[in-house]
């Protein structure tokens, strides 16, 4: 931690303790509570649900968007492009990482490996979902990591406070024979 982070800490006493710390590991009941959010929303996935995909989207993905209803439409044309399409055949769940802070907010990464069939291919991809709330709250809102495999960055233009050193789950995609 630099000095003026450390001074910042300091002065602010009154800012909920971890504020400043790089991460905090989870108690069981919150990581429970994460670990099924993310469950709900990969069910939400799975089943084409855009209402449930857009209500449980952290709303950081605006950033990319022109307005909201941009962000709704695109959804729901996605979900319906995929409809029939893409088979998720398996999930298997990662045990969610420490939460960092970002502003207001905090962010842990919830690892999952996922086999999918597009036609008559199969692909693997090891990743993860981003999952952050408001730092107190229990609400937990999600960010898929596939965009990032590509431009890592794009992890610091949705969360811009959080710490530059964070360590995310591995995240790549392959094909399968």
């Amino acid at each position: 931690m630099n000095p003026h982070s450390f001074l910042a800490c300091l002065t602010f006493a009154i800012i909920p303790a971890g504020w400043c710390a790089e991460a905090k590991e989870l108690s069981d009941s919150d990581r429970a509570a994460l670990l099924e959010r993310a469950q709900t929303i990969q069910r939400a996935f799975d089943a084409g649900d855009a209402d449930a995909i857009i209500r449980y989207t952290h709303p950081a993905i605006l950033k990319f968007f022109p307005s909201r209803e941009q962000f709704e439409a695109t959804t729901r044309e996605a979900i319906k492009m995929m409809e029939g399409k893409v088979v998720v055949e398996k999930n298997e769940w990662g045990v969610p990482t420490a939460v960092y802070p970002s502003g207001m907010d905090e962010v842990a990464f919830v690892p999952k490996t996922t086999v999918v069939r597009i036609g008559d291919k199969r692909a693997r991809g090891v990743g993860f979902l981003i999952a952050a709330r408001q730092q107190g709250s229990g609400d937990w809102f999600f960010l898929d990591s596939a965009s990032l495999r590509k431009d890592p960055s794009l992890l610091w233009k949705l969360f811009p406070d959080l710490p530059k050193d964070v360590k995310t789950p591995e995240n790549t995609m392959e094909l399968l024979k």
